[in-house]
């Protein structure tokens, strides 16, 4: 089952020779970021839209609004190339997907817009690999530009400060490494022969035993890791993706090892929220999530949440 990730931002609007930003609200009254959100997420629910440039599709699924946030599901997809989706049990071809034809992932978006400040919040979903942050992005740039030509919209990361705590003051619990080929020697032991090919991913992770940890400063200890080039484990890929579970006040975290001079907006929430047989997040519960990390995010910047 794919990752679950969310990953949170500012918004923010000022006119164009003014350095101050604007209220969310800032046509006289008459014309709000969220109306303009709002206007273009129901759009995309009435109708996909096609970005021909980069050959992506988007389109709302789900969409729910009340005075200060708009949040729902939005679906994307590339096309412009043929593939073939194999059985991940069989390795026999289920489909041939058609160059016209695109992947719709559906991913969760939140957008807390209030008319009566300066600063909003966008929170977004990624599914392993997948997701919707920049197509909406461009799409809502694009929107920007034709509706508020006079104003910029500053859209940047914006990273709880409790993740920034975990990375300095949690307990890292567990190191986690995959790769795409097999060992030879391990091939050999489990007698895979020929099957060797068949092998998709090969996942391995190290575990502090109960109630210990390997370090408590994550950043410090891997940022030494990565100095003095020592190598966690002999891998066969180049490029192995390892990570790290940080437990912090009792959530945990996981964080890309090839990541951490930058530290990403995505969080891993995946043991944080339920899962349906499709793989993908219940929608009640990955919106009280993002609810709840929202409120923390208004605490951050000394704002109250909505009642």
């Amino acid at each position: 089952m794919p990752s679950i990730f969310v990953a949170s931002y500012s918004v923010k609007v000022r006119e164009r020779r003014s350095k101050g930003w604007s209220n969310l609200r800032f046509d006289k009254g008459n014309k709000s970021v969220r109306e303009i959100v709002s206007e273009l997420m129901t759009h995309l629910k009435t109708k996909a839209q096609v970005d021909a440039e980069a050959q992506q599709l988007l389109r709302v699924s789900k969409l729910q609004q009340d005075k200060t946030d708009i949040w729902g599901i939005v679906e994307a997809g590339d096309y412009g190339y043929e593939a073939q989706l194999l059985d991940s049990k069989t390795l026999s071809t289920s489909y041939n997907k058609g160059v016209d034809e695109a992947e719709m992932v559906p991913l969760y978006f939140r957008f807390h817009l209030p008319d009566n400040g300066d600063t909003g919040i966008w929170i977004v979903q990624r599914l392993g690999n997948r997701g919707a942050f920049s197509a909406v992005k461009n799409m809502l740039n694009n929107y920007w530009q034709v509706t508020t030509p006079d104003h910029l919209l500053a859209i940047a990361r914006f990273v709880p400060t409790s993740v920034m705590e975990s990375l300095t003051n949690g307990g890292v619990k567990e190191i986690s490494v995959t790769t795409h080929t097999l060992p030879q020697d391990l091939a050999d032991r489990f007698m895979l022969g020929g099957a060797k090919k068949s092998v998709a991913k090969v996942e391995l992770r190290v575990t502090a035993k109960k109630g210990s940890v390997f370090t408590m400063n994550a950043a410090s200890w891997l940022k030494k890791l990565e100095k003095e080039g020592t190598k966690i484990l002999e891998v066969p890929d180049e490029t192995p993706t390892i990570r790290v579970k940080v437990d912090y006040k009792g959530r945990k975290r996981m964080y890309d090892l090839q990541k951490m001079d930058v530290v990403a907006p995505y969080v891993d929430i995946s043991e944080d929220v339920e899962h349906t047989r499709r793989g993908h997040p219940r929608f009640a519960s990955i919106n009280d999530y993002c609810v709840e990390l929202r409120d923390e995010l208004l605490e951050q910047v000394g704002l109250e949440a909505p009642q």
